[in-house]
């Protein structure tokens, strides 16, 4: 009890029966380090609201923090420890800024609940193993390229895509890799984007993805970065990926790769066609071919040309080429 005592005195909290149920705003200070007392279940609605210091540290006994709990805390760093946090409620998190890694028991995250927080480590975050929902505007994956999660969560039910996609920011090119866990082994990899349109964007079924509506998003998709990372993923977990598809994706990423050496001289083209020829479809080979055209690669229009002829043959003669 002391240690309670002294947060008591010192902070102002109000304590009863396992509930943190306010504070004196005017006695924290920027420079503090506070550690809740062990005994704290529930932080009750606006109990730490505008609460103010360097680092907070939870107790491991904490199970939920109510609405507005921290609403505009002014608080540089969190730790969450051994805490058994299980939910973050409504705007929990509203306007505080502090940087933490949220807790693998937690099972509901309310919306806007942890917008403000700094939950990434560089451009990664990974979310709660236990979690079982997440609404839509709860967290922000403004600088986040890379999503971590268990395969548990990847299901409707958790609501997991369209938290993604209301989480990302509202500019070109956003999208991101989610990669899915089984306990430490990576079991598949895919991307998500805000410009899927109509009702193939939800792919993610009750069981887990539905990849016939996954790929049938493909075409839509404008950012050559993201279709060449989707494609990549796909060859390297074909789940319910069709040969004739997965031959389709391959040539795609093929394609890609060889966009990439255009001018980069005939020895490097040379060694990326006798490595991906076989591998790449004729449509593709048209694509890249007019793309050194347009660049004014002679050589490398040659060896598509060559390579074209040797591999597709009557099929060549089909494609519509001005070179």
């Amino acid at each position: 009890m002391r240690q309670l005592d002294y947060l008591s005195k010192c902070y102002g909290f109000t304590i009863e029966g396992g509930v943190l149920l306010c504070h004196n705003i005017h006695s924290g200070s920027s420079e503090d380090l506070v550690i809740l007392p062990e005994g704290i279940r529930v932080v009750a609605e606006r109990a730490m609201a505008g609460f103010e210091c360097r680092k907070l540290v939870m107790p491991a006994s904490l199970v939920e923090i109510e609405k507005e709990g921290f609403k505009f805390a002014e608080i540089k760093e969190i730790d969450f420890g051994s805490c058994k946090l299980e939910r973050m409620g409504y705007e929990a998190f509203r306007g505080c800024k502090a940087k933490t890694v949220l807790p693998d028991s937690l099972k509901i995250i309310d919306a806007w609940a942890a917008t403000d927080l700094v939950i990434s480590e560089g451009k990664r975050v990974r979310l709660p193993s236990d979690l079982s929902f997440i609404c839509s505007h709860s967290i922000n994956l403004e600088n986040v390229r890379e999503i971590e999660i268990d395969e548990r969560a990847v299901k409707e039910s958790t609501n997991f895509l369209g938290a993604i996609r209301s989480g990302l920011p509202n500019k070109l090119g956003r999208w991101v890799t989610v990669r899915v866990f089984r306990g430490d082994t990576v079991v598949n990899e895919f991307i998500i984007t805000d410009f899927y349109e109509g009702w193939g964007c939800n792919f993610i079924k009750q069981d887990g993805i539905d990849y016939r509506r996954y790929d049938d998003n493909f075409d839509q998709l404008q950012d050559e970065s993201c279709k060449f990372q989707m494609a990549v993923y796909r060859v390297s977990w074909p789940y319910d990926l069709p040969p004739e598809r997965k031959a389709f994706y391959d040539s795609y990423a093929c394609k890609e790769i060889l966009k990439k050496k255009i001018g980069k001289g005939k020895i490097v083209l040379a060694e990326c066609l006798g490595m991906l020829e076989k591998r790449i479809l004729p449509q593709h080979l048209a694509e890249i071919l007019v793309a050194a055209s347009q660049k004014k690669n002679l050589e490398m229009s040659d060896c598509l040309l060559d390579l074209i002829r040797r591999n597709h043959g009557i099929a060549a003669k089909s494609l519509d080429l001005e070179l």
